[in-house]
């Protein structure tokens, strides 16, 4: 019921509830603090929200990493296997050695011999092994007379590194 000056009277707070004691107790007492209560209760329930959403995206986030990883290693046997079977090739160019046009294409370990230059012992992570094979480099098909590190390629040339068999 609303009072002449329009306030409501404390009967009808005291009618809104179902008439129980433990309603007429309940809303005595905590009819101030429920509106804070609940405000309270919605700001936990959000921040947990946020904190579960902030789970799940770490986590995916890791498995896209992990999926990430798993293909550039994937990647990368595939294309040792490539090189390993088919060896690699590539055009020469005037002026430019054998060894650096390799280097500038592909990963490459070399170990070096004085007088005799580069050797080649590894290209894109094939690595020749010791009193088994070896990288053999060729020019137009034809095994190279000279080391790599120190023969200038023609343009047009066809270079070609093989991994051989030592016989």
């Amino acid at each position: 019921m609303v009072n002449e000056v329009g306030s409501t009277s404390k009967k009808s707070m005291e009618e809104s509830t179902c008439g129980c004691v433990v309603c007429e107790k309940f809303c005595k007492r905590y009819r101030k603090v429920h509106p804070i209560f609940a405000s309270i209760v919605f700001i936990i329930v959000i921040a947990a929200s946020f904190g579960a959403l902030a789970v799940v995206a770490k986590s995916q986030a890791n498995d896209i990493a992990n999926l990430k990883t798993q293909v550039s290693e994937l990647q990368l046997a595939a294309k040792s296997d490539d090189v390993r079977q088919n060896g690699v090739s590539y055009e020469g160019k005037d002026g430019k050695t054998a060894l650096a046009l390799l280097k500038k294409k592909h990963a490459v370990e070399t170990k070096e011999f004085t007088g005799m230059g580069e050797f080649v012992t590894a290209i894109d992570g094939v690595k020749a092994e010791d009193g088994k094979n070896f990288w053999a480099f060729y020019v137009d098909g034809e095994m190279a007379t000279e080391g790599a590190s120190t023969y200038e390629t023609k343009s047009g040339e066809k270079i070609e590194w093989r991994l051989e068999d030592i016989q």
